[in-house]
């Protein structure tokens, strides 16, 4: 069957999709997958497999085909008013948590949360974490909680827009360790560029800001994450690959310290972190 995927995608990409739906219909965790491969399958599971290749043939994610994903360990549902997670936002998690390991109780806030993967992967790795996530769509905070309670996990998921000063300004307590955002990021300009399956499918407004203001929600963010976070905590982002010096400059400019870039596993500049002083 995997044949079959081989005339969709790379050979880089091949392996996860393939994966996943192996995961999904013979029901085995997808860590697991390869322990699996020799296994014979029965006509009913290769029918539903044809199916699924029928349906990425109208440019439908494979997420939303299966209705779910996996980020890290953890099982996320997917639906369309939500992004997708992506492998390369789990390296962001891995860099929170390589931080958060110097606290013993940290409180995190996860700002544009969409499924809620970002905060109940922290959780669950980090179980004496006290994690907050927080979506300005309430059909996606909804989304959120449903991951949370499929994953047994006590993220608190709160509907709150952090361009609205009133529905931010609580989470500006100074309170908490760690800030974190995989905000709106692609300038519209860069619609073109995108792939037919993003662009058919996934949520405009969890993906595209103004080609004037492109690092409007790191700016806002960051102003918050100022008043937010306690002395000592950091703030972190998954970035444009394209804005890493222009966020530099701005968290500069809104006070923070220890400043750093991090490329991604393919040598991107695709994440940053900055401490409050």
């Amino acid at each position: 069957m995997e044949e079959r995927f081989h005339q969709k995608w790379t050979s880089l990409s091949v392996q996860y999709h393939f994966k996943a739906v192996a995961s999904h219909l013979l029901d085995f965790p997808f860590s697991a997958t390869n322990l699996h491969l020799d296994e014979e399958v029965s006509e009913e599971i290769e029918n539903q497999f044809n199916q699924i290749i029928e349906e990425l043939d109208t440019n439908r994610p494979l997420q939303y085909i299966l209705g779910e994903t996996v980020f890290r360990d953890c099982r996320i549902l997917c639906e369309p008013a939500a992004l997708i997670p992506r492998p390369e936002t789990e390296e962001l998690v891995e860099l929170v948590l390589q931080t958060t390991d110097k606290f013993n109780s940290p409180k995190i806030l996860d700002v544009c949360t969409g499924t809620g993967c970002i905060a109940i992967a922290i959780q669950q790795e980090r179980p004496a974490s006290i994690v907050l996530g927080l979506d300005k769509f309430e059909e996606v905070i909804t989304l959120a909680k449903r991951n949370n309670v499929l994953n047994n996990m006590s993220v608190n998921f709160s509907t709150a827009n952090v361009l609205k000063t009133e529905e931010i300004q609580k989470y500006e307590d100074g309170s908490y360790d760690v800030w974190i955002s995989n905000p709106p990021y692609i300038p519209m300009r860069d619609k073109e560029l995108m792939e037919t399956n993003v662009l058919m499918f996934e949520p405009e407004a969890a993906l595209f800001v103004s080609n004037e203001d492109p690092l409007l929600f790191y700016r806002v963010i960051a102003q918050s994450a100022q008043k937010g976070l306690k002395s000592g905590g950091f703030l972190f982002y998954e970035i444009h690959e394209d804005f890493g010096q222009e966020t530099i400059d701005l968290l500069t400019q809104e006070k923070f310290e220890n400043i750093q870039l991090h490329a991604d596993l393919q040598g991107k500049n695709r994440m940053i972190s900055a401490m409050k002083k």
